[in-house]
């Protein structure tokens, strides 16, 4: 589908070391002048989310208070990239501070979208397997909890509730169906 909307100028609203606002003034799909604001993360987007699996098939959770929901939730490892990074540097990175794992096999399981309409997020997922367990290294403004569960178990709290963030059930559901077609 050719874009609709048209791009008449942009203004940067806010900028700190992991966002970006901007305004832009546009032409709207039905040929209106509007605003459109957005939100972006990091150089060009990019992020990461983690399933790190044991040779037991347990995988690695962070329990961590998120200030803008104001509670506690439990996702895999992840992060933004920073400028001059790749996702699975990235990734790589995210998963030894965060839970203090490393691994020698990766498999990138796609990327998705968070919240199309405002951010300009593309999470990008990875199964990391042949795992060697270390200490987690957070960086300071992370108060991290570190959780292991059998994958289907974490699973099923993907579709029970427990686990909410989008990214985190989306690398979950993506690394099981990914692991049943290689039995």
């Amino acid at each position: 589908m050719k874009n609709p909307w048209k791009k008449i100028s942009s203004k940067r609203i806010y900028k700190n070391s992991w966002i970006s606002v901007v305004e832009d003034q546009v032409i709207t799909p039905d040929k209106k002048r509007g605003i459109y604001g957005l939100v972006g993360l990091g150089p060009k987007g990019n992020s990461v989310g983690v399933v790190a699996l044991s040779k037991k098939g347990e995988i690695f959770l962070i329990r961590e208070y998120r200030y803008p929901l104001e509670m506690v939730t439990t996702e895999i490892p992840r992060g933004a990239c920073e400028k001059g990074e790749t996702p699975l540097f990235t990734a790589k990175k995210e998963l030894r501070e965060e839970a203090g794992v490393t691994a020698k096999k990766w498999k990138l399981l796609g990327y998705v979208n968070t919240s199309p309409g405002i951010i300009n997020e593309f999470a990008h997922l990875f199964l990391a397997t042949d795992i060697k367990i270390g200490k987690p290294q957070p960086e300071g403004v992370e108060l991290q909890e570190v959780l292991k569960l059998p994958l289907i178990k974490a699973y099923r709290w993907c579709i029970d509730g427990r686990i909410n963030d989008a990214i985190s059930i989306a690398a979950i559901l993506r690394a099981k169906d990914y692991l049943k077609k290689q039995l």
